[in-house]
């Protein structure tokens, strides 16, 4: 018996993008929210945990980072169809 087995890309379906937020020492606390760029319109804000663990579910692409508090933090994520672990790294914005 053979069994054949088709994959079909998903379009813009959502995926999900998980991890731990690093970086902005002293500054980024567990609990703290971070934005996340989806346009220039369009901003969410994500709420970490008490490991500064965060997860949310967007279309795939390359988004831009933000968390300021006394400075102002950046880094960058990218989201895939399937879900994947991407850690923030933030660094200071200059």
């Amino acid at each position: 018996m053979m069994v054949l087995v088709f994959c079909l890309p998903t379009g813009a379906e959502a995926g999900l993008v998980y991890g731990r937020v690093y970086g902005a020492e002293g500054e980024f606390e567990p609990g703290d929210a971070f934005t996340l760029i989806i346009s220039e319109a369009r901003r969410i804000e994500v709420k970490t945990d008490k490991f500064k663990g965060y997860s949310i579910s967007i279309a795939p692409g390359m988004y831009d980072v933000e968390f300021t508090k006394n400075k102002k933090w950046k880094a960058v994520i990218q989201s895939y169809p399937q879900p994947v672990r991407q850690d923030i790294h933030l660094k200071e914005a200059k």
